[in-house]
């Protein structure tokens, strides 16, 4: 985990989407693996969940860390989706919001939303296990819909502010047993 986030210090952008998803899966995943481990949870379903999941939260990210990387010259954005829809790394250093900025951070969320989904698909888990994994599963999710809501502009404001409801999100999860 501190091997691929040191790896990344500097670094140019992900050169694809599968590179970018392989990052997430080394450094947020890798805590959820050991998080499972320490709990004595052993088993290939819970780690493909949290591989899911950890994808899911990495993708999150990025997005939400977007507006403060691109404020420091930086554009983290996959250089294969940058090229599929066109997009300028200006327009992103600028903040201008553009089709094309917002059907690349559409397709970011949409992967996102998929691995969240694989995720919590129909496996059985250990109650426990699954406490550890919705907590996991509810930030990036909650950060996703505010996404969706603002219409996939990632400069958007009011993405930046804490969720008041978070708290209450994750004691639903947990009392509910979903998302």
């Amino acid at each position: 985990m501190v091997a691929a986030r040191h790896a990344a210090l500097g670094d140019p952008p992900c050169p694809t989407l599968r590179a970018l998803e392989a990052y997430a899966d080394a450094t947020h995943s890798s805590l959820l693996y050991l998080l499972l481990e320490a709990l004595s949870f052993r088993s290939t379903a819970l780690d493909h969940a949290a591989s899911h999941i950890g994808k899911a939260a990495g993708i999150a990210a990025l997005l939400r860390a977007l507006p403060l990387l691109a404020s420091r010259g930086s554009v983290p954005l996959p250089l294969d989706l940058c090229a599929q829809y066109n997009l300028c790394q200006q327009d992103v250093l600028a903040r201008r919001p553009s089709p094309a900025l917002q059907d690349v951070v559409y397709h970011l969320a949409l992967q996102a939303n998929s691995h969240l989904l694989l995720a919590t698909a129909a496996a059985q888990f250990p109650p426990a296990a699954i406490s550890v994994l919705l907590a996991a599963v509810v930030p990036p999710k909650i950060y996703l819909e505010r996404l969706q809501r603002a219409n996939f502009h990632p400069f958007d404001p009011g993405l930046q502010n804490r969720d008041w409801n978070l708290p209450y999100r994750l004691c639903k999860a947990y009392i509910t047993k979903s998302i």
